[in-house]
């Protein structure tokens, strides 16, 4: 059945305890009675696309709600959740070989800007890149028992982006996690918080990226969900969106737009190519940054 897929030894007790009690129950859709924002609403100073520093995200309703594609497999309520993935129509890698060979700065160029995250998300594995659809992970500061259960349901090549609402206080991942992950032929894991063990976590060679590192560890008491919308590093991420990272951070290509970011991309490498020759051949000149000049009257 559609639950059994949760049902594994290592489930957490709480976890199937209110999945068999829930189970049968209709999944909800309606949220607007719940005060949440609606489809055009944002939480004040959260602009499309990213948030300003320091400021957190609200997923719409229309992002929880809309169709995703997956099937209505849901174990537990609300703060203590199970969801299935995101299901493609077709193998991910296929969808994403137009971004393949793009930086994530051209891929940023190719979004107009938007969905990038912050600058605290940073590569804790030097040399680590990554591509692929997202699992996320929404966690209480502190506490990382989803994202134990996260490492089970992983698929290959996968991401695992994790919110943690910025936590930097306690370590949510290290060398065991990291290694189980590795393990699991996952893609890579976002922390929007703190992780230990570097020098370990470097040898694994996962592709990790998080705000910093601590030693102290966190609990694993709950409560959590997962694949559900998440923010992390200030940018809306939803199961199934496609992450990008490298030395210069990290991008959120939302799944429907892939085919676009991609010809948004390769319009400012080809321009990228034709400037590199001129700035080679001595043409340090720009017309059209003395045309912008000149329209503000310099």
């Amino acid at each position: 059945g559609g639950h059994g897929v949760f049902q594994g030894a290592g489930a957490p007790d709480r976890i199937l305890q209110a999945a068999r009690l829930h189970a049968g129950e209709p999944r909800q859709t309606s949220f607007r009675k719940e005060g949440l924002p609606v489809r055009g609403e944002l939480r004040p100073g959260i602009s499309p696309g990213g948030v300003r520093p320091g400021v957190r995200a609200y997923a719409t309703v229309n992002q929880i709600t809309e169709e995703m594609k997956m099937n209505d497999t849901i174990m537990g309520r609300i703060g203590c959740r199970v969801k299935s993935s995101y299901e493609f129509d077709q193998p991910w890698r296929e969808l994403t070989k137009g971004l393949e060979g793009f930086s994530t700065a051209n891929l940023a160029d190719g979004m107009k800007g938007f969905y990038c995250m912050d600058m605290g998300i940073r590569p804790m594995v030097p040399g680590a890149k990554m591509l692929g659809p997202a699992l996320t992970v929404k966690l209480r500061p502190g506490d990382n028992l989803m994202l134990h259960k996260a490492t089970e349901l992983v698929k290959d090549g996968y991401i695992v982006v994790c919110d943690t609402q910025g936590c930097t206080s306690y370590a949510l991942l290290g060398e065991l996690m990291a290694s189980a992950l590795k393990k699991q032929n996952a893609g890579g894991i976002v922390i929007d918080g703190v992780i230990r063990d570097c020098e370990e976590v470097i040898e694994v060679g996962l592709p990790v990226y998080a705000r910093g590192s601590v030693s102290c560890a966190g609990d694993k008491e709950g409560p959590g969900e997962i694949n559900v919308p998440v923010c992390c590093g200030g940018v809306v991420v939803r199961p199934g969106d496609f992450i990008a990272a490298d030395a210069s951070g990290v991008v959120v290509i939302p799944r429907e737009d892939v085919s676009d970011v991609a010809a948004g991309a390769k319009k400012k490498t080809d321009y990228e190519e034709v400037r590199r020759q001129e700035i080679a051949d001595g043409n340090i000149k720009k017309d059209n940054i003395n045309r912008i000049l000149s329209a503000k009257c310099v």
